[in-house]
């Protein structure tokens, strides 16, 4: 019990960013303050305009949920707010290292919470709400009901390496190559198609996992993936994410007109000339998402470390050795060091696991 009340007590500043990103969002103030972007029914921007699509899904509930959530990526998909274009492009590149994450943190046995379990409902109510909001109350939960890195059920700490080899395919197939689509086609119509599709991604990437995992159980790749080392197993699925994204934001780093500063980082508050603007406001809001979800990511990384610390399953050395790690956020990116950090986390897991098992067979 005092372990839980613990716990609790350092999940809450979780809830404190996710507060912070409601209300200097204020996404309620944009629907305030602006007609809704569906309601002329067209996207329009200075040099040029495309046909909003009105049904997509033909479910129409999801249509009219999602109609207003698409134009909000049009002005760096369409390009006509370019500032946009580049951040929004790491952004998107961020969310396949983070979702990966989540989704390998579901593959682990012994975290049986249903918040962690299947991490796509609340992904995909961040897509709604704004994921600076949604996924620190992912981080809570997970800090207060994931067990401790100490748990005696060694073997179940480890991620299933079968399920998380059919997860990568999954994410670059549904996340990664729709994100290219959605802005790099060559017709504006297709980036706004390629849009729409990409909006339940989560949902997408769940079924398109379930049909993997069946494939490789049916073709026996299921039995060859097992006998894969756990080390090799996790860099081939997170592996490829971490490089997409390091690359990204290098590419950005070097190639961008704009500061770094100005691609990356929100005005608060906004001028007033600014806040007239709704192509402005829609930047601003998604770069305050990001800064939110990166620093809700890194803090929940830091308790994960932690965590092993406490248990004694890090030395003193190896815990500074992580932190030391958010070094390589100018160099590669923020998504990219919580992933390597996670990773490097992962291997020392498995290290513990080896050792416990030895231990046993002597």
């Amino acid at each position: 019990m005092a372990v839980n009340i613990q716990r609790t007590l350092l999940a809450l500043p979780f809830v404190a960013l996710s507060v912070v990103c409601f209300f200097l969002m204020d996404i309620l103030a944009l629907i305030r303050d602006f007609p809704p972007p569906s309601a002329t029914m067209r996207i329009t921007w200075d040099t040029g305009a495309i046909p909003i699509l009105q049904r997509f899904h033909w479910i129409p509930l999801l249509d009219e949920i999602y109609r207003d959530v698409t134009v909000g990526f049009a002005p760096s998909t369409l390009g006509y707010d370019d500032v946009s274009r580049w951040h929004m492009y790491n952004f998107m590149s961020d969310i396949g290292v983070m979702y990966m994450i989540w989704l390998l943190e579901s593959s682990r046995p012994m975290n049986k919470s249903w918040v962690i379990r299947y991490p796509v409902i609340l992904f995909q109510i961040a897509q709604l709400v704004g994921g600076g909001v949604v996924i620190p109350l992912y981080y809570l939960c997970h800090t207060i009901l994931a067990p401790p890195a100490n748990s005696q059920n060694h073997p179940w700490q480890l991620i299933r390496t079968t399920e998380a080899l059919c997860y990568a395919p999954a994410i670059l197939i549904i996340h990664t190559f729709l994100m290219m689509l959605m802005y790099f086609s060559p017709s504006l119509e297709a980036r706004h198609y390629w849009t729409w599709f990409w909006q339940l991604f989560p949902v997408r990437i769940a079924l398109t996992h379930s049909a993997f995992y069946i494939l490789s159980k049916w073709t026996g790749l299921q039995g060859r993936t097992s006998r894969v080392p756990y080390r090799t197993a996790m860099i081939m699925a997170i592996g490829p994410f971490i490089a997409i994204s390091a690359g990204t934001y290098i590419y950005t780093a070097l190639e961008s007109p704009y500061p770094l500063y100005d691609v990356f980082l929100p005005t608060i508050p906004l001028d007033l000339e600014s806040g007239k603007s709704w192509v402005l406001r829609m930047r601003n809001i998604l770069q305050i998402d990001q800064v939110i979800i990166s620093a809700a990511t890194f803090l929940w990384v830091s308790y994960l470390v932690q965590d092993m610390r406490v248990g004694k399953l890090v030395s003193r050395a190896e815990t500074w050795t992580f932190f030391a790690m958010i070094a390589l956020v100018p160099i590669v990116g923020q998504s990219a060091t919580y992933g390597l950090m996670w990773l490097r986390r992962e291997f020392l897991m498995n290290r513990k696991t080896e050792v416990t098992r030895s231990c046993k067979t002597q």
